[in-house]
């Protein structure tokens, strides 16, 4: 019988297996031991790398913070330092009632050396001196860019912590009668009804409204069109955005936003929206520009005049009449001998009851000789003139009103005219011309009454209006006339009361009138560009509402409305106006003064560090 067959093992073989094994357990005991030494060496390498990468980044970050708090800190005291020297200039400009361009001029030049003496001891503003920190203002240089208007350019430096900034900033001191700055504007509400097409700035004291449709009368019958909303290629200077309203909303409650809204109601982006309190608006005065007008005429102390011109109130408002006060120089024989001032006038002789022959031939004669000296006076003006009653230009028998130093009357090297002789018509002022020679103004008038222009009149003038007149009448008609500038000049009328502008000629589709001048109303304004076709260089603005009614395309006249016809473009308006910034050098000492001076300031400017 067969078995199994056994093998017995040596003892000593299982003793070296064991050994073997155990010796292989060490071994990778030992492996695993050292691969975890070199894991908490990694780490702890990891980990000294992330420390002195965020103990570098709060190092960096502490020292930006350091330099961003000293920039912030030196571009403040820089302002600082401007904002000290604007001061200084606002508290030196202390100048109210009527300024005078000469006293504005040395006071401008008081503040320059105030300002020129603190550059000089290099430390015009002590905001923080101490050691490597200061501030100061480093040059203020002046420049006087008209009669009445002076920029100064301030720049200033701060240094703090080795940290320098410099920065700059323009301050505009002016006595400009700030309406002349616009082509359109009122101190009150600007209602712009349908497409006026406006070349430049137009201001708005309370809304500025823009509507589609316009307004007109015909036939008796108050009527509407539809066409499109202004045309603005300028600014618009109003009190806020909730004051611009387009067809009886508010922009910012629009469907669209309001940048898609102002772009409809004026085809102008943000941008050109500025923000004007209407508080710092430099308002005009007529009754006292007219008496010191009226000084300048005829050589009588302004003080005095403005007593007597006081005292020509004719009702509970206080309205002054300025004829009354003229009739009373030309009455009073304390001035009956003065040379200063020429009289004029085509009144009638006064006859007695039962004259004789030789009596009405004395009085003719005396009447051809009035009529003789007028004629030959007015085309060749050499001193103020004061024609008592009223005076018509025909164009035939008087067609030229004209001082010819006025064209070449200019001061300095801006041109800015000095030319302060007046023509006073002490009654009712009629420019009729019937005729296709321009009649030639070439004076600065003042009017105690009323004034009509019509037909053709070439204009180098400032013209005073002092009639103020009731609701619904009208103290200037500009009726049929086509004015243009003389010499490249215009015409500057200033009004109490209302303007009419108007056309019979309407319903022309060809050239547009041209006016060439400003205009400005105490009283509201209306102005319509709808049948009646109108290219306007120069501005109106109104110390009411004014409101401004015109359509594009062309127009004609129906039975019962006006016919309306293509092009409706934006641009081919029925009320064109374009502004001209000239008018102040040309007509200089002629233009009102005003009550107060303006100090604008402008935005500041960073500077490299190499500029000075």
């Amino acid at each position: 019988m067969m078995g199994r067959k056994t093998t017995k093992q040596h003892p000593s073989a299982s003793a070296d297996q064991h050994i073997r094994i155990g010796s292989r357990i060490r071994n990778n005991w030992r492996s695993e031991r050292g691969s975890a030494l070199v894991m908490v060496m990694f780490v702890l390498l990891i980990m000294t790398v992330l420390g002195l990468v965020v103990m570098r980044a709060t190092l960096t970050d502490a020292f930006m913070t350091e330099v961003r708090e000293s920039d912030v800190q030196s571009l403040h005291l820089a302002q600082k330092s401007l904002d000290e020297a604007v001061a200084l200039i606002g508290s030196q400009l202390n100048l109210s009632g009527d300024i005078d361009p000469v006293a504005l001029a040395q006071k401008v030049a008081t503040v320059n050396t105030s300002l020129q003496n603190l550059v000089v001891a290099n430390a015009s503003v002590p905001v923080a001196k101490n050691g490597q920190n200061f501030s100061r203002l480093i040059s203020a240089a002046m420049k006087q860019e008209t009669t009445t208007r002076f920029v100064f350019t301030l720049t200033s430096e701060a240094t703090v912590n080795k940290i320098s900034r410099k920065l700059q900033q323009k301050v505009t001191i002016d006595s400009y009668p700030e309406f002349l700055s616009y082509a359109f504007g009122s101190e009150n509400n600007l209602i712009l009804n349908g497409a006026p097409d406006i070349v430049g700035n137009i201001y708005a004291g309370g809304l500025l409204t823009t509507d589609n449709i316009a307004n007109y009368e015909y036939k008796g019958k108050q009527l509407t069109a539809s066409t499109t909303y202004p045309l603005l290629n300028g600014n618009a200077y109003v009190q806020s955005f909730g004051s611009i309203v387009k067809s009886g909303e508010p922009i910012s409650q629009q469907p669209q936003n309001t940048e898609s809204a102002l772009q409809t109601a004026l085809n102008i982006p943000v941008e050109n929206v500025m923000i004007k309190n209407k508080q710092k608006f430099v308002q005009v005065n007529l009754d006292d520009t007219f008496v010191d007008k009226l000084a300048q005429a005829t050589g009588i102390a302004r003080d005095t005049l403005k007593t007597k011109y006081a005292q020509t109130t004719t009702d509970s408002t206080g309205t002054k009449n300025a004829a009354t006060l003229i009739t009373s120089i030309l009455s009073d024989s304390a001035y009956s001998s003065s040379t200063t001032f020429d009289r004029l006038d085509l009144k009638p002789v006064t006859l007695p009851a039962n004259p004789t022959d030789e009596q009405i031939a004395a009085a003719q004669k005396a009447e051809a000789d009035k009529q003789t000296k007028v004629q030959t006076n007015l085309p060749q003006l050499t001193k103020s003139t004061i024609f008592d009653g009223d005076l018509t230009l025909d164009g035939q028998t008087l067609n030229a009103l004209v001082y010819p130093e006025k064209s070449s009357t200019v001061t300095g090297t801006d041109g800015v005219s000095t030319f302060n002789k007046w023509f006073i018509v002490n009654g009712n002022l009629n420019i009729i011309n019937t005729g296709n020679t321009p009649i030639k103004i070439q004076a600065n008038i003042i009017s105690t009454g009323t004034v009509t222009i019509k037909g053709k009149v070439t204009m180098d003038s400032s013209m005073y209006v002092m009639k103020s007149a009731v609701s619904g009448s009208y103290s200037t008609v500009l009726e049929d006339a086509v004015i243009t500038g003389l010499n490249d000049k215009e015409v500057v009328i200033m009004s109490k009361g209302s303007i009419l502008l108007n056309r019979f000629d309407s319903f022309n589709n060809a050239q547009p009138a041209q006016l060439t001048g400003f205009f400005y109303t105490d009283a509201q304004a209306t102005l319509y560009g709808v049948g009646s076709k109108f290219a306007l260089n120069g501005g109106f603005f109104s110390k009411g509402d004014l409101t401004v009614n015109a359509v594009n395309g062309a127009a004609n006249a129906g039975e019962s409305t006006i016919a309306f016809s293509a092009p409706f473009n934006r641009s081919d308006s029925r009320f064109k106006v374009t502004y001209s910034d000239k008018v102040y050098a040309h007509q200089g000492l002629g233009l009102p003064r005003v009550n107060q001076i303006t100090v604008n300031v402008g935005k500041l400017q960073l500077l490299p560090q190499s500029a000075s």
